[in-house]
This record gives structure tokens, C-alpha cells and sequence, in this order.
């Protein structure tokens, strides 16, 4: 039932409980102050389980929280009945006064204030019969009786508040340390024998001798990683040190190699030329430079191309294409998206044709060319790392960051370098400062990022020759055998890819690419979506892990959080709701009382006794009832009988309808033309009934 008061009602509840309390004002005390202390026990409840939600589990000298609560709950629960006990016992008096109800009706409210049998009763029969009552004061019964039967939900409610979780709690550890890097030098430099010059092999650098930066194995090895293995593979063999398998460090910044890809389709331009070196006759035969006639090309500024024959089969009847080529550089300025790159470790940029719809062979002339550019820079990342179940999770995002123009310096008296973005010396015939990354202005205090020269020229050297190992590199023999522009096309290719539909390779029958080098795989299989953008940011943060793990800087790792699996209080809110409705209902429903009491000018009798011996039924009510014996008798006489609370010569009491009363009320017309005739019955049935016992 929904209870609608209106502000000016709602107005004049207010003065009236102002009113009452202010001419008595010990009468509600009790109630009042049971409702208080209700709402403290509940305030109770909230802070310990507010403190404890998350804690690990204790107990007080085997006192647990479920026990402290319970009892803070059972003490609301109580003082709380005990208010509205008292309220429907008021509500007795106010329901019968100055207002004709059946008598069953007393005692049907007086068994309410007694608990929850009573109250559900007269919950029903304030629902479901019809009543001449007002309908304020019906509803502050059904509030009554509601909150008597939502006390029944305290306990198994309360009970299902406090639980416990298995978290991962932490607490600082010394021990726990992940590794980061301020300057790196893990690379040596040594004199060098390069190569000999002859058409046979072909180098990547074309020097006889001098000295060569060189990183160790693992940094080596760690191109090749990011080259094959997945991101979370990669994260994985970060090297910390935690025992328990979890553990969380704070965000922190180290020295790292950053990746970038860019699309630069819209550089490529189109042409025709009647001799031009034929690229796929290089693949067969990468001694000779041969040129071609109707030969259609695609170039970029920077000198990278792929070109095919028009219409162009070998002897065996197979049409082949090259299908992608690809240029590394490790110089700024030759780049087309890197050129203010101060940091520039090496690019591969790569130029292919997308194959046919049925992924056979490019339609070429026609055919849709892409191209793109990565590059991998030296940078300066901030990192979050945690460990769950041993199990390596980490963030990392670059921080805006520069080469600082006073570093990376010759360390002798001459001219300095005119070209800044070239950082690599080959030979290393001249000593440099540490190449350091200078932070924007304005950033917290933090120890410089730094890595050495040997550090930097090796990095470049094995990056760039991982994408580049010299297969396609012209020797002198090659640049005085053909005309020099066909030998400066062929110079900016240092790998190809080639597609061969119809060709059986002796060795390997279903394979209908070849790769030269044997790299161009991987960068033909990312070439789509976002692949070569992920790939390359797997070769970064593979390069990353091993800076950071060989860094100079090991004694100074960082300390972070270590977790242990812990038995946590875990409170579930939602099952405090019935005992927070129940008090405020309490509350609510003392206050109506008290205003309706002060409104129908009632005696503040509530449920006490005395005032039912002293104020009971009035003399001819009890003249109107025959006497009983048994309950049931008793019951079934006072089934039609009507009284009201009001003013009679022995005093305020209940009494029967007056004769004005029946004028009004239908339910004295059937009780006027009996009651007379049923009393009277009711006396000879007692006196025959004591004669039979004489006799």
C-alpha cells in the first residue's frame, strides 16, 4: 500500500509531533530513544563493515565480524520492535476512538503489537476488508504491521552481508624489482676485416678494413625475437624479480626503442621506360644487371621501385612477378617520413602490388600499389608493469622526447658532423660523447637517458643489416658494367619478393614465393592492416627488454609491491537494504503515531494493561454479552459487537452505540432488531440451564 501525503498534510504532521513533544515530553521518550540507539547500532554496522570491506580476514580474542554484527543487528532488531510494539499499541486506542468498530478488532491489533502472527492478520484485514477507517490511519497500521514482518528478514539478511574473497593483497618488498635503463653501453667496438671485393659474394658494407661497433649476442638475438614471436611472448621474457608470482610496480620511465609506420602510397609515382633494369632477370641472376624493354615501374623519391614486364613469360611457359620490394636506410635525411628523426636507428621501407582476386598474381600494369615506411628510434618510454600468477602484464606509452644538440659529440678538437640525423659512424675512426635524450621543459627531475657510442653505431649496424644482409648490394664490377641509372634503380633495392603460379620448385613444390633475402617472408605475410605496424613494434619492444635488462644501471632496479594470496572481507551491500528500510519505516511510523494520538486527542496508553482493566468495556456492553466460559463462546459473542472509545458516567471507556449512532451507521439496524432478543434468550438459556443442575 502506498501512502501519498501532501506538503501542507505533511506541514501539519510536523507541528503536530512539535506540539505533542512539547507538552510531553518524556511520553515517547522510550520509544524515541529505542529508535536512536537503533539508528547508532546501524551506523555501527555501516562503519565496521565500511573499514573491513577488503581487509584480510582477523578476529578480536575469536570475536568475528560476523559475530560483532550480528549482535549490533540483533540489538537494532530489538529496540526497534520494541518502538513499534508500542506505537500499535497505541494504535488500538486511536482506531476505536470516538469511532464504532467491531470489538475482535481490539484484540486483533493488540495481538499485532505482540509479533509477527498478529501483525500479518491485521495486515490482511486492512487490505482485504473493507473498513469505514480513514484511509491515513489504515495505512500507519499496514506501516506498522510491515515493519513487524520485515523484522523476520533481520538475521538471514545480515547473515548474508559479511562474506570473504581470495584477493592478492600487497605490501612493499625490497626484493621486487623490475629492470630499467638510464644508459646503456652493452656493445664494444674492435678493428674489423670487412670483405673482399669480387662478384662471388656480396657485402652489406663495402669496406676493407677499420673499426665496428659490435652489440653481444643477446642484443642480436632479440632482433631476430621481435621479428618472429607474438607481443605477449615478448612481455613474458622481461627478466623481474618476483617470488610469490605477483607483484606491481609503480609507472616509471626508462631508456627503450621506439617504432613507428607510416603509409606513404601517395609518394609513389608511375612511369614507362624502353630500357629499364629488370628486376625479375636480377632475382634469377642477381650477378648481372639486364634491362628490359615495355617494362612499366612504380618509384619512390628516395629511390626504392618494383617493376615488371608488361607481358612477360621465362622458357617454361610461367609468368612471374616481383611483388615486393623493399630499401633500409639508417639515415634521416634519406628517409621520406623519419627526416627530423634525431634518434633514427634504421627504416625499412617497403613497396608492393596487391595480388589478383584470386591471390594468383598481380595484375600488372594495373595493379594497386601500396607502400610504407617503419622505423625504429631510440626514445624514452613510460612503463606500468604488474605480475599475476607469474604472468608478466605491462603498458608502455613514448614520452615527448629529443636528442640533446650538446651530446654525441666529437670528443676532439676539429669540425663538427654537418650531417645531425646520421648517428652512425662506419668506420668508427673518430670518438664521440654519449648520445643523450633530452626531456621538455618542465618535466619532473629524473636521471638522464643516455647511451654510448658503441651502443648507438651497433644498434644501427645489426638493425639495418637484419633488414638488409647484402644480397642485392652491387660491387664495383656491377656499377662499370651497365649505365649508371639502371645501376642507382637497382641500389635502392635491397630485397625483393617474387611470385611464381605455375613454376614447380625442385625443393620445394607448393611454394610459389621466393624471398631474397629471406626477410622479405615476414614483411610479405604483415603487409596487410595493421601487421607491419604491430611487427615492428614487437621488434622495438623486444630491443627494449634487452636495453633495459643490460643496462648499466643494474644495481638500481626498481622496488615495487609484492602480492600474497589473502582471505579478504568482502561485503555485499545490497543485503543491508531490508534493515536499513525496516528502521527508517520504524522511524516514519513513531512519528505518525505520535501526531494521529495528538490530532484525535487519545490517551497515550499504548499497550499497557492497566488501561485496558481500567478502561475496558463499559457496563452496558458487558450487560449485551452473555458471560462465557470459553474462549471460542467469548470470540463468537463479540463477533457483531460494536464499541468506541468516549466519555460514559463510570469514565472514558468502551462502549456501545448510542441510538443516534444507529441512525447513521447500517451496522446497527441488525443489531438493534437482536441484541435485545439475544440477551434475553442468552439469560433463560443460563437460568434453564441451572435448573437442570439443581434438579
Amino acid at each position: 500500500m502506498f501512502l501519498f501525503i501532501r506538503s501542507s498534510a505533511l506541514s501539519s504532521m510536523m507541528n503536530c509531533i512539535k506540539t505533542k513533544w512539547s507538552k510531553s515530553p518524556d511520553t515517547w521518550f522510550a520509544e524515541a530513544s529505542a529508535l536512536c540507539i537503533s539508528v547508532c547500532a546501524l551506523a555501527g554496522i555501516y562503519g565496521l563493515l565500511k573499514h573491513y570491506n577488503g581487509k584480510p580476514v582477523v578476529a578480536w580474542h575469536q570475536v568475528t565480524l560476523n559475530a560483532a554484527v550480528s549482535t549490533l543487528a540483533t540489538l537494532a532488531r530489538t529496540l526497534m520492535l520494541l518502538a513499534v510494539a508500542s506505537c500499535l499499541g497505541q494504535c488500538k486506542w486511536i482506531w476505536f476512538n470516538k469511532q464504532l468498530e467491531p470489538l475482535p478488532d481490539f484484540e486483533l491489533i493488540n495481538e499485532a503489537a505482540r509479533g509477527p502472527s498478529g501483525a500479518s492478520r491485521l495486515l490482511l484485514r486492512t487490505i482485504l476488508k473493507a473498513t469505514l477507517r480513514p484511509k491515513l490511519l489504515t495505512s500507519v497500521v499496514t506501516i506498522g504491521c510491515s515493519v513487524t514482518l520485515l523484522a523476520l528478514a533481520f538475521d538471514p539478511t545480515i547473515q548474508q552481508i559479511v562474506s570473504s574473497d581470495q584477493t592478492i593483497f600487497y605490501a612493499k618488498n625490497e626484493s621486487t624489482e623490475v629492470p630499467l635503463a638510464h644508459r646503456w653501453s652493452d656493445a664494444y667496438i674492435a678493428n674489423t676485416f670487412l670483405g673482399v671485393l669480387n662478384n662471388e659474394f656480396r657485402y652489406w658494407d663495402d669496406i676493407v678494413s677499420g673499426n665496428k661497433a659490435h652489440v653481444k649476442f643477446g642484443t642480436q638475438a632479440a632482433i631476430m625475437t621481435g621479428l618472429t614471436a607474438n607481443s605477449d611472448n615478448i612481455t613474458q621474457q622481461l627478466r623481474l624479480s618476483c617470488d610469490s608470482g605477483h607483484c606491481r610496480w609503480e609507472k616509471y620511465q626508462s631508456l627503450a626503442v621506439c617504432s613507428r609506420c607510416e603509409d606513404i602510397s601517395s609518394n609513389v609515382t608511375k612511369g614507362n621506360r624502353s630500357q629499364v633494369a629488370d628486376l625479375a632477370a636480377l632475382f634469377r641472376d642477381p650477378n648481372g644487371v639486364q634491362t628490359s624493354t615495355n617494362i612499366t615501374w612504380y618509384l619512390l623519391p628516395h629511390g626504392l621501385n618494383i617493376n615488371n614486364p608488361n607481358d612477360y613469360t621465362v622458357a617454361n611457359g610461367s609468368k612471374e612477378r616481383i611483388t615486393m620490394t623493399g630499401q633500409a636506410n639508417w639515415n634521416a635525411g634519406h628517409t621520406i617520413k623519419f627526416k627530423n628523426s634525431s634518434t633514427l636507428l634504421a627504416t625499412m621501407s617497403l613497396l608492393w602490388a596487391d595480388l589478383d582476386e584470386n591471390d594468383e598474381y598481380p595484375d600488372w600494369p594495373n595493379a594497386n600499389i601500396k607502400a610504407t615506411e617503419c622505423g625504429l628510434y631510440l626514445c624514452v618510454k613510460e612503463f606500468q608493469t604488474n605480475m599475476t600468477n607469474g604472468t608478466i602484464s605491462e603498458t608502455s606509452k613514448e614520452i615527448s622526447s629529443s636528442r640533446d644538440p650538446s651530446s654525441y659529440l666529437r670528443k676532439k678538437d676539429g669540425p663538427q658532423d654537418t650531417d645531425y640525423h646520421n648517428l652512425l659512424d662506419n668506420p668508427l675512426d673518430v670518438e664521440r660523447t654519449d648520445l643523450e635524450i633530452k626531456m621538455p621543459d618542465g618535466s619532473p627531475p629524473h636521471e638522464p637517458f643516455r647511451m654510448n657510442q658503441a651502443g648507438v653505431c651497433g644498434l644501427i649496424y645489426y638493425v639495418a643489416k637484419a633488414f638488409d644482409d647484402g644480397t642485392l648490394w652491387l660491387t664495383k664490377s656491377n656499377e662499370t658494367s651497365e649505365t649508371i641509372y639502371n645501376v642507382q634503380i637497382l641500389k635502392g633495392i635491397n630485397g625483393m619478393a617474387r611470385l611464381m603460379p605455375d613454376k614447380k620448385m625442385q625443393f620445394m613444390p607448393d611454394k610459389k614465393m621466393q624471398f631474397m633475402p629471406e626477410i622479405m617472408e615476414i614483411f610479405w605475410e604483415n603487409r596487410e592492416g595493421d601487421g607491419l605496424s604491430t611487427l615492428f613494434a614487437n621488434i622495438a619492444a623486444s630491443l627494449t627488454n634487452n636495453i633495459r635488462m643490460t643496462s648499466d644501471n643494474q644495481s638500481s632496479r626498481l622496488s615495487g609491491e609484492e602480492g600474497k594470496p589473502t582471505f579478504v572481507f568482502k561485503i555485499r551491500w545490497v543485503w543491508i537494504i531490508p534493515t536499513v528500510v525496516s528502521i527508517i519505516l520504524a522511524i516514519i511510523f513513531l512519528l505518525l503515531v505520535i501526531c494521529l494520538t495528538n490530532k484525535s486527542n487519545t490517551p497515550v496508553w499504548k499497550g499497557s494493561t492497566l488501561a485496558m482493566l481500567f478502561h475496558g468495556l463499559s457496563v452496558d456492553v458487558k450487560r449485551s454479552i452473555p458471560p462465557q466460559i470459553l474462549q471460542s463462546e467469548t470470540d463468537k459473542g463479540a463477533k457483531h459487537v460494536l464499541v468506541e472509545l468516549r466519555e460514559k458516567d463510570e469514565g472514558l471507556c468502551l462502549s456501545g452505540p448510542t441510538t443516534e449512532d444507529g441512525a447513521d451507521d447500517p451496522r446497527m439496524s441488525h443489531l438493534y432488531s437482536t441484541s435485545s432478543s439475544t440477551a434475553e434468550n442468552s439469560v433463560m438459556e443460563s437460568l434453564l440451564k441451572l435448573t437442570s443442575d439443581v434438579d
